[in-house]
């Protein structure tokens, strides 16, 4: 197999007579993960019109899930709020076992990936796990990403569950008070016995 070092290092030297085995390692369905995303990787190095276009066809509908996964992070590297607008549609279809935590990463790494992630979910519906998932890759970066928090949670449908619960311990609280009031009342208003 491929060495997922040596493929990295000809996209660092932008090794342009390299660029044809850098496409098919990322394509062909016999590559590892590791030396997938290294392929991708260098081919991001590019930076390009043939990366882009290199990448547009990794991320395609047609290709499976992880590789497209791959493929957005690679692109991340390269055109963020086109990668944003792919990783959006790969969100809004995957599901509670579906692992987007490197995709996560690679936007929060990324100058403006959070804000280009949180607007291109802007009206989109995720699965509540992957929007937890989201949420844990936000918290557990050095970014202040308010409007990627404020997208997932919106986007996970979130908010309604955080709200209910804010207004069932808001009603059990004052169902509590009124009790303790109504029984200080009756005890109050209880004749003393001598």
């Amino acid at each position: 197999t491929p060495n997922p070092l040596a493929i990295r290092l000809a996209g660092s030297w932008k090794a342009s007579g390299l660029r044809p085995l850098l496409n098919k390692h990322a394509t062909s369905p016999t590559s590892t993960p590791e030396v997938r995303q290294a392929a991708l990787d260098a081919i991001a190095n590019f930076r390009d019109r043939q990366t882009l276009k290199a990448l547009s066809e990794v991320t395609d509908p047609d290709r499976p899930s992880d590789v497209r996964r791959m493929g957005v992070v690679a692109m991340t590297k390269v055109e963020i709020a086109a990668a944003a607008e792919i990783a959006a549609q790969l969100l809004s279809g995957a599901g509670e076992k579906d692992d987007f935590t490197s995709v996560f990463q690679a936007f929060l790494a990324q100058k403006g990936g959070s804000a280009a992630l949180a607007k291109a979910l802007d009206g989109k519906k995720l699965n509540p796990d992957v929007a937890k998932l989201g949420l844990k890759a936000v918290r557990s970066s050095v970014q202040d990403a308010k409007p990627l928090t404020d997208a997932l949670t919106k986007a996970g449908g979130l908010t309604a569950a955080i709200d209910r619960i804010a207004r069932t311990r808001q009603g059990d609280l004052l169902l509590e008070v009124e009790v303790e009031s109504t029984e200080q009342l009756r005890e109050a208003l209880r004749p003393e016995v001598d």
